[in-house]
């Protein structure tokens, strides 16, 4: 987490991590660890950190075993590191395939997890497509209730279009908080797809805006973004709905790390037709 300099010459603050020293000391507010959150309505579990390249990954969503994921670091993000099914799954009908991939990564200390995933349980287009993602706060800290602080760090997700895939999108978090005024907005930028791509075009992103929100006193916050379209609209219209939120958690033994999730509903009108999209992903910053 960048500090600002303002912040730097008042006693017992960090030039790391921004947050009162000496626990629970006056100016911070103590967070309890094995604190989790989910969006896109299922809960992750298994991780691929630490795991060789193309060695298995074992992984559930919402239950559920999914089989045949291996490590693949060619679509790494930092800390978020990316695992995919071995074999390509083609839609039932169709010539177009589906993969299931994600991401899960840990923070620099091991104070945040998040993780998300793909995976086609249907064999239909988007919406038939599962995505969901989780994060959490895996041990307890304080958190800084005066000045303020900037989160950069590392995000993954996953979308999907009608007839447009590109199931793993990466790009950059960062994380404005004003802890004295208990706020946090941010922004993803720097967002390119990569795999199954089955159109020209169709793999850079619009930025996300993380839009100004509360952080709550037990460190959570959840708001609305905008943004996140395709950069090229001629590839599936304009936007005729975008319906975004973003939620997560402060953390770190100081307030100085953050993990969290988007939820992006986005619809275009194709000459007529829509094309819905859903991007679920996660972000880890400090």
């Amino acid at each position: 987490m960048k500090i600002p300099y303002i912040l730097i010459a008042v006693a017992g603050l960090s030039a790391c991590s921004g947050g009162t020293s000496g626990g629970t000391a006056s100016g911070t507010t103590p967070l309890a660890g094995g604190v989790s959150g989910t969006t896109g309505g299922s809960t992750q579990v298994g991780t691929a950190h630490g795991v060789a390249n193309g060695q298995p990954v074992a992984m559930t969503i919402g239950g559920t075993t999914i089989t045949g994921l291996v490590r693949d670091t060619t679509y790494d993000k930092g800390v978020l590191k990316s695992f995919v099914q071995s074999e390509i799954d083609v839609i039932a009908g169709g010539s177009y395939s589906n993969r299931e991939a994600g991401h899960t990564g840990v923070s620099s200390t091991g104070a945040m997890s998040a993780s998300v995933m793909n995976t086609d349980f249907t064999s239909t287009e988007a919406g038939g497509i599962q995505r969901a993602a989780s994060y959490a706060r895996v041990s307890g800290g304080t958190m800084p209730t005066t000045g303020s602080a900037t989160f950069t760090g590392d995000y993954a997700g996953g979308m999907g279009a009608s007839n447009i895939s590109a199931f793993i999108i990466t790009g950059d978090v960062s994380l404005s908080a004003d802890f004295g005024a208990s706020t946090i907005s941010g922004n993803i930028t720097n967002r390119v797809g990569g795999q199954n791509i089955v159109v020209p075009g169709a793999s850079s992103f619009e930025d996300v805006a993380l839009g100004a929100t509360a952080i709550g006193a037990d460190g959570s916050f959840s708001g609305a973004t905008t943004g996140g379209q395709f950069a090229d609209l001629s590839i599936v219209g304009a936007v005729t709905s975008n319906n975004g939120t973003y939620d997560g958690l402060i953390g770190g033994a100081t307030g100085s790390e953050a993990a969290g999730a988007i939820n992006l509903l986005i619809n275009y009108d194709n000459g007529g037709t829509v094309r819905n999209t859903t991007e679920v992903g996660v972000f880890i910053a400090e």
